[in-house]
């Protein structure tokens, strides 16, 4: 009795998803080239894929981490996480992350650069 129930539990919702997203059968899709005014911080994370195993990565999570607490807590805009980001990325010079000391010194003095940067 349970699984007829659940069965029939399972049809009913299928059929309410399928009425309000019919499926994409024919369905064609284009991508367009990527806007990267609207969307920075795809520029951004592909400048640090082109650097892996550098300290990069670490500039710009912990860039990432500081600037959207700052935005949480009303100290900065939401667009001023990107500009945060980017001039942290911009003003880092890449070294080859072979420890966590580099990788934890890198992260500590961005952390502290950004949060100087806000008003």
């Amino acid at each position: 009795k349970h699984l007829q129930d659940s069965l029939i539990q399972d049809t009913i919702a299928d059929n309410i998803l399928m009425a309000a997203a019919p499926p994409l059968v024919g369905a064609t899709f284009e991508c367009e080239a990527l806007d990267h005014d609207t969307f920075p911080a795809i520029r951004m994370a592909q400048q640090v894929l082109k650097s892996p195993g550098s300290t990069l990565g670490a500039v710009f999570n912990a860039a990432d981490e500081i600037a959207v607490a700052a935005f949480l807590s009303g100290d900065s805009g939401f667009l001023t996480i990107y500009d945060l980001v980017d001039r942290a990325i911009q003003e880092h010079e890449p070294v080859q992350a072979d420890s966590l000391e580099t990788i934890l010194e890198a992260d500590l003095e961005t952390r502290n650069r950004v949060r100087s940067w806000i008003p």
